[in-house]
């Protein structure tokens, strides 16, 4: 694919994602319907832990199997100035993860313009962060997975394997585009970094091929 002359870093760690299978072993590790839905959508969505505290009901849309996201981190300039703003984006989900928040509704009894993730504590509000990695850690612990590469398991880590899996995919440079595009990186060059992921898959498939 066509280098595209944007600045970035190349990701250090190799190993900072999810081996095949993983997700779905933290994903049975989860004792309750609440920590599933949160995991299912982290693991299919590809979205940042904070974009996904943020749904509410109002945002899921069943007919068409898509979630309404407040995208994190967008900013331009007014007069000279950057300023954040208010990116929304409709995005497509399966139909598995679709059902499974549906059912979680109906279970949970929640309205329309309550957060899906519903706070216990604080009336009217998500679950904060800080819980949201709580509930993961004990997931994954309990899964038997205590690190991602050099790190402890961290909710980045299921976007950072959602995008490698579709870097994966990649045949062209239109689809490059059509991840950047689905991932809402801000420049071509954060998400050309996945392309070294692609990569390793060929050098894979030199290194198990027979010799004869």
């Amino acid at each position: 694919m066509e280098n595209n002359n944007y600045t970035y870093e190349i990701m250090r760690d190799l190993q900072g994602f999810f081996k095949p299978g993983e997700r779905k072993l933290i994903y049975n590790s989860c004792q309750s319907l609440r920590d599933k839905v949160l995991i299912r959508i982290l693991w299919k969505s590809g979205r940042r832990i904070s974009e996904i505290l943020k749904v509410k009901v109002r945002d899921i849309n069943f007919e068409n199997k898509g979630i309404v996201w407040h995208i994190d981190k967008k900013t331009k300039k007014i007069d000279g100035k950057k300023t954040k703003y208010d990116l929304v984006r409709w995005k497509p989900i399966d139909e598995f993860t679709i059902k499974l928040i549906l059912f979680y509704i109906k279970r949970m009894e929640l309205q329309k313009d309550d957060y899906l993730f519903q706070s216990p504590f604080k009336n009217k509000n998500h679950i904060t962060r800080q819980r949201a990695y709580q509930i993961i850690r004990k997931a994954c612990e309990k899964a038997g997975i205590y690190y991602i590469g050099n790190k402890k398991p961290h909710p980045h880590h299921f976007r950072h394997t959602f995008a490698i899996d579709m870097a994966k995919k990649l045949k062209s440079p239109a689809d490059l585009r059509k991840l950047q595009m689905f991932m809402e990186h801000s420049n071509l060059g954060i998400t050309e970094q996945y392309l070294q992921f692609n990569d390793l898959e060929l050098r894979e498939l030199l290194t198990d091929e027979k010799t004869e």
